[in-house]
């Protein structure tokens, strides 16, 4: 019986750690690696939301509501599934003389879990690869970043906006 035990206990205990250590990001790492306005690129502001959105987008940036969630989750990629979404991020860039526009936008999700996130990634990768002209994208376990643009033009802009983030979420995995 003691054997049985000294068998289970410790294979218990393993199972425990790592289920209550699965290397999933939460909301805090948004606070870390998220776009500023010191981060927007030359000719671009941050942008002003118009009234039809701001149900959506309460400000810019913004974290979405279970709402914002359920309304974008499909419009981001195609088959985006909103209950696979714990949190959203978005910053909204528009060129200067267009404030209202959204020329550059930066979605921070943090899906459910690392096993949601691969059937989410799998299609939200497969619609960056089909639009890689003017869409880039970081994943990281449970974490995407997506940051896309209304015209291929703006690609140097988005790069430069996609190398800042994977710095910082080197930075942050480092610590």
């Amino acid at each position: 019986m003691k054997k049985r035990y000294a068998l289970i206990l410790p294979v218990l205990a393993l199972s425990i750690l790592s289920y209550a250590h699965t290397g999933d990001f939460n909301r805090a790492v948004i606070e870390r690696i998220k776009i500023t306005a010191e981060d927007v690129p030359s000719g671009f502001v941050m942008g002003k939301i118009p009234t039809f959105a701001a149900s959506i987008f309460k400000d810019n940036p913004c974290y979405l509501d279970g709402k914002g969630i359920k309304t974008i989750a499909k419009h981001l990629y195609p088959s985006g599934n909103y209950h696979a979404i714990n949190s959203i991020h978005s910053t909204i860039m528009a060129k200067s003389g267009t404030p209202f526009g959204d020329d550059i936008v930066c979605y921070i999700i943090i899906y459910n879990n690392a096993k949601t996130a691969q059937k989410e990634l799998k299609k939200l990768s497969d619609y960056v690869e089909f639009n890689n002209q003017r869409a880039v994208l970081t994943s990281r376990d449970n974490l995407a970043v997506f940051i896309h643009s209304d015209d291929k033009v703006n690609m140097s802009a988005v790069m430069q906006l996609k190398r800042t983030i994977d710095e910082r979420l080197e930075r942050t995995a480092a610590q």
